[in-house]
């Protein structure tokens, strides 16, 4: 087995994951880092967090967007008729 022949496609693989690694990386060893006490707190629309962040939502939050979604959705698919590739 001759594993020259894969020797660019590796290369490519490793200069793709090098371009996106190295210009993170440098980004957060060049970049600013100052942390102060207000910028570490938490900010909730202008005034200081009154609640643990992670309360439980009542399902129906989620269900009644999600079945305005798929209503419309399903009013689109239905109204163009049958696909020319079904017939």
């Amino acid at each position: 087995m001759n594993l020259d022949q894969y020797l660019p496609v590796l290369l490519f693989i490793l200069v793709g994951i090098a371009v996106g690694i190295v210009p993170i990386a440098l980004g957060y060893i060049l970049g600013p880092n100052r942390p102060d006490p207000e910028k570490n707190s938490p900010y909730e629309c202008g005034f200081e967090a009154f609640e643990d962040a992670r309360m439980k939502f009542d399902v129906r939050y989620y269900l009644v967007p999600s079945s305005s979604f798929f209503s419309i959705l399903k009013s689109h698919f239905f109204s163009r008729g049958p696909s020319p590739c079904m017939k």
